[in-house]
């Protein structure tokens, strides 16, 4: 797992990556797509399926406190919510 990082790493600092960094950025006008209020600052990889080869669309841009809860939120970190019970309680909700 060591090399990947170091692989990682090395990519997040190449031209390369940069490029398409500041193309997504400015794809998304700078704004953070996970909350449409704050500033994007970062860009995120949806999946790391393509790395180092990653069509646009697998990136976006995000803010840094909703990129932090993303990531914790898919290394398991922070547990995702479980639905079933509200989605129970919105069918049966007699305002609905």
């Amino acid at each position: 797992m060591g090399q990947f990082f170091e692989y990682y790493n090395r990519y997040l600092q190449s031209p390369a990556w940069l490029a398409k960094r500041a193309k997504v950025l400015k794809r998304d006008n700078y704004t953070c797509q996970a909350c449409l209020d704050e500033p994007a600052t970062e860009v995120h990889h949806k999946s790391y399926i393509h790395f180092g080869n990653e069509p646009l669309f697998d990136l976006v841009s995000v803010g840094d406190i909703c990129h932090k809860f993303i990531t914790q939120v898919e290394r398991r970190r922070i547990k995702k919510p479980d639905l079933s019970d509200e989605i129970r309680r919105i069918l049966q909700d007699p305002e609905l």
